[in-house]
């Protein structure tokens, strides 16, 4: 019986919060005469989300990465909806074209040799940029997006805290409990360029990254010891925590990326203020 109150009582206190609002984005380059309001009026397509090459998942992105290694157009087709998708919030009356339909048109030659060099984060040469004009035509404008890096971050902590209020069964509330807090941490870091297709010419570069977390806490009992935190390389190549038959995973990679590249689309289309020849924006992050 008092197994089970035991089990009900951290089953109770354990809190599941999700704190996706941090992080920033910031402008790298914009071109002169940049307005992403006239802009939009022109065709843009999706050319692709990429992995930067030096980028090293953990055991966990790696789960949620496998299956999309291969071909090596397989991380742009689970990833580029998400860009996609980020652009149209910021921008829904944008004609906007799917990366599956600009693989679609253009040779897949010609495509793989822009992504390589793209995920060793060099700039392609304009006449690169300017043969996609032959395959997207009407198209004025292609955006590409990379992950650079992703941290993950596993912390547990034992501090005393007061419980305020009364226990569910009755009983008196226990003063300056020990509580048990265990929480995983996971940063997403990108960058995005957008093109012209006329002049070849990058016009607006920026980057952005975004935190999640999930906390757990609970009463530090008998029971709780049984808390497991597995982290990755160690007990398992996911990391989680175990508490009390209760798994929660740590933050999903995807998720991160989703909202990133969200912050990059709102950051081309709010921070128009900064003109070349002037002090670089990029060391004034702005939260989203």
């Amino acid at each position: 019986m008092l197994m089970k109150k035991y089990t009900y009582l951290l089953m109770i206190m354990a809190l599941i919060l999700l704190a996706g609002c941090r992080g920033g984005a910031k402008v790298i380059t914009q071109a002169e005469g940049f307005d992403f309001e006239e802009m939009k009026q022109s065709s843009w397509a999706v050319g692709g989300v990429f992995l930067n090459k030096d980028f090293v998942p953990d055991g966990a992105a790696q789960k949620e990465l496998q299956p999309f290694l291969t071909p090596w157009n397989g991380v742009s087709e689970v990833l580029s909806p998400m860009l996609y998708g980020g652009l149209l919030r910021v921008a829904p009356e944008m004609e906007l074209w799917t990366f599956d339909t600009v693989f679609s048109r253009v040779p897949e030659v010609e495509l793989k040799e822009l992504a390589e060099e793209l995920a060793n984060s060099r700039e392609p040469a304009p006449g690169k940029i300017k043969n996609l004009t032959e395959s997207l035509a009407k198209v004025r404008y292609v955006v590409f997006a990379r992950v650079d890096d992703t941290q993950l971050d596993t912390n547990e902590d034992m501090a005393s805290s007061v419980v305020d209020q009364m226990n569910r069964d009755g009983r008196e509330p226990h003063a300056n409990t020990l509580a048990r807090t265990v929480s995983i941490r996971r940063g997403v870091f990108m960058s995005m360029e957008v093109y012209d297709l006329q002049t070849g010419i990058k016009v607006w570069s920026g980057e952005a990254d975004h935190w999640d977390e999930v906390l757990l806490t609970g009463e530090a009992n008998e029971q709780s010891r049984g808390v497991q935190v597995l982290r990755d390389g160690e007990d398992s190549e996911v990391t989680q925590i175990l508490l009390d038959g209760i798994m929660r995973n740590g933050p999903s990679l995807l998720a991160g990326i989703r909202e990133t590249c969200a912050k990059l689309a709102n950051e081309m289309n709010t921070r128009q203020d900064w003109k070349p020849g002037e002090e670089n924006v990029s060391g004034r992050e702005t939260p989203l």
